[in-house]
């Protein structure tokens, strides 16, 4: 006789175990005899301290008393025996099968006792119960907090933990491979050696996993073993864990930047006043900004606490913040008119001119940075006409893959320049609200300004791992793998 039962059946969560597990018995009976034979199942243990012995029928059901009007099962096809075995705690499973073959040669009482294991499941069970929480975390899930957060944890719902109940915490480095955390550099942990319930807070900015494994008795460390007669029990490893990804940042901040007013600084030949400018006689005019420091203002602002604190700016980083952030321009008009003397004047920068006697308006006109589309202006002739043709040049940039591994994984993007660029096109990569501006100079090609992005990105600072490379074969292509939760953002403009 020998039991068919699936191996990995004997790993039972017997908190969720509702039904009984359905095991086949293949006996030795000479087919003549089947007709005239009836079989008794009777358990004899069942995992829970070894019970008073009780039969069972194919479903399940128990009875007392074994007859001859109501056999466990007899099969009329095969040699064999099937029934519903219901086993109630994890340990040691003794069953004895008992056939009555009531004639023939072989008429008589035959009992065959098998024993087999089984075991608790390993379930890991998860809870967080941070403040009033108690969520249960989802294997993969993925969480943003600040940096000096504490989160609270529960696991004493796991199951199937007697071998042991570890806890591990890595973080993502550059290479984008998980190493252990270190302790008390990278977070602080309380709480129990069990660790039933226990605290982190996480002191560095960084992409942290938390991993949860419990591991129960297998096959080959049980307490339940026995040398005679064991038929099956659980193969393979009894384990199980919960992944938890934890995002930590830096503090988050808002900068509510006013900026300062520029006034004009001329040095004419002949001036009746300088604001207006009058001049009487034709004048060469040379004008140059005047940031006006006290007007301008950096306020930044803890968005946890509310609390305000300003930032120094020297003229040079107004300067800076300027470019960066806003389209700057000088405008001539005529006083009387208003209207435009000469074509505007890009950017902070010492400009000369010719001005005609007159009235006139001088200043500068601060706007915000916005994408826009600059025309470029071709002329044509022929011998008896003259047409003038505006084009509109865009330069592209554009996202031609994104690939990730995964919650808590890396992801993969790709971006490709146009074939054609211009002077003054602003090429841009922005992720955690950083931004690398790349703008189009004399000499540039696509593939130095794909190199310029590479190393604007490599050499900024961001809250975790971010590698750009150029990608082989194609030069015009930029590769950027970062975290998974996060992504690049590309665009490109005239100017």
């Amino acid at each position: 006789m020998a039991l068919l039962a699936n191996q990995a059946d004997l790993l039972i969560d017997f908190q969720n175990y509702q039904s009984p597990l359905t095991y086949q018995y293949l006996m030795n009976v000479i087919q003549d005899d089947i007709d005239e034979s009836y079989f008794y199942y009777n358990i004899l243990s069942d995992g829970i301290n070894n019970p008073t012995s009780y039969y069972i029928d194919q479903n399940g059901n128990k009875y007392t008393t074994p007859s001859t009007t109501s056999p466990t099962y007899i099969s009329l096809s095969t040699s064999g025996i099937v029934v519903k075995r219901p086993i109630l705690g994890v340990g040691l499973q003794t069953d004895k099968i008992s056939s009555f073959i009531l004639s023939g040669s072989n008429q008589g009482q035959i009992d065959k006792i098998y024993k087999y294991v089984a075991l608790q499941k390993s379930v890991a069970v998860l809870l967080e119960t941070t403040g009033s929480q108690n969520n249960l975390v989802s294997s993969n899930q993925t969480k943003s907090i600040a940096t000096a957060t504490t989160l609270s944890f529960d696991s004493t719902q796991s199951r199937g933990s007697d071998v042991s109940k570890t806890l591990q915490i890595s973080y993502l480095n550059s290479s984008f491979q998980y190493v252990p955390a270190t302790l008390n550099v990278d977070y602080t942990l309380t709480g129990p050696a069990n660790k039933d319930t226990f605290s982190i807070k996480f002191i560095t900015p960084k992409q942290f996993r938390i991993v949860l494994t419990v591991t129960g008795y297998d096959s080959s460390n049980n307490p339940y073993q026995i040398n005679n007669g064991l038929i099956c029990v659980p193969t393979g490893i009894n384990s199980d864990n919960v992944v938890y990804y934890i995002n930590a940042s830096g503090k988050e901040y808002t900068n509510i930047i006013t900026f300062p007013s520029i006034d004009v600084n001329i040095q004419p030949d002949v001036l009746l006043s300088n604001n207006p400018v009058s001049t009487y006689a034709k004048s060469n005019v040379v004008a140059s900004p005047d940031i006006q420091l006290g007007t301008g203002s950096w306020i930044v602002e803890d968005n946890d606490t509310g609390i305000q604190s300003v930032r120094s700016m020297s003229l040079s980083d107004w300067q800076d913040e300027i470019d960066k952030k806003c389209n700057i321009q000088l405008e001539l008009r005529n006083k009387l008119t208003n209207n435009l003397a000469l074509n505007p004047f890009i950017g902070l920068n010492n400009v000369s001119f010719y001005l005609n006697v007159g009235d006139y308006n001088l200043q500068y006109i601060i706007s915000a940075r916005k994408p826009k589309i600059s025309p470029t202006t071709t002329t044509t002739s022929t011998s008896t006409t003259s047409t003038t043709t505006t084009t509109l040049f865009v330069p592209t940039f554009v996202q031609i893959s994104n690939t990730d591994t995964g919650p808590g994984g890396v992801r993969t993007q790709v971006f490709q320049i146009g074939d054609t660029i211009q002077i003054g096109n602003k090429f841009q990569l922005e992720v955690y609200s950083i931004p690398v501006v790349v703008v189009v100079v004399s000499g540039d090609t696509p593939q130095t300004i794909i190199t310029k992005l590479i190393n604007g990105v490599n050499n900024t600072h961001y809250p975790y791992p971010i590698v750009a490379s150029p990608v082989s074969g194609n030069t015009k292509q930029i590769s950027l793998k970062l975290d998974y939760q996060h992504q690049f953002g590309g665009s490109a403009s005239a100017n």
